[in-house]
């Protein structure tokens, strides 16, 4: 759909970039939440950014499993997002409801059919998997919906409609 009101917006819509992160387990344990993170940008100003945060940061950011400078790390960032006012979305997943324990036994449920019928491992078909790319994509169309509407002075006028 994008590609096709390119053309109209006369390429006032920008280019975006998406970072996206998870931390957590993936697993059927309750005890540690999985957390979907994303930021977006337009395309033309990512090194920039890179550099600028690298620089705050003195140096590589740690990883989210090193707790050692996880605060430190944490606080670059979010400085970083509010200063340029930059989009950011985050979907935290408690694994302690009754909807996760029936997402998690009906979707062993479906894989263990599937690889009886099909005579083969798949690994796509895994409960976790499925779940990660559902919230991938839960995380691109805030980030892609949340800047369209920020943004919406540079969409036509018929997308505009659509938001209402």
């Amino acid at each position: 759909m994008i590609l096709r009101y390119r053309d109209e917006m006369n390429l006032r819509f920008p280019n975006l970039t998406f970072f996206i992160d998870v931390g957590g387990r993936y697993s059927h344990e309750k005890e540690v939440p999985i957390v979907f993170a994303g930021v977006a940008m337009e395309t033309g100003v990512v090194s920039e950014i890179r550099e600028s945060l690298l620089a705050a940061a003195k140096g590589p950011l740690c990883k989210w499993s090193d707790g050692r400078r996880s605060k430190e790390s944490a606080a670059v960032i979010f400085r970083m997002l509010s200063k340029r006012q930059l989009l950011a979305v985050v979907r935290t997943v408690w694994k302690n409801t009754p909807e996760w324990d029936q997402y998690f036994i009906e979707g062993e449920r479906l894989y263990d059919i599937e690889i009886t019928k099909y005579q083969r491992p798949m690994p796509y078909a895994k409960p976790m998997a499925n779940f990660k790319l559902h919230q991938f994509g839960a995380v691109c169309a805030d980030l892609l919906g949340n800047y369209s509407w920020r943004h919406r002075n540079k969409l036509p006028r018929k997308v505009f409609k659509a938001f209402k």
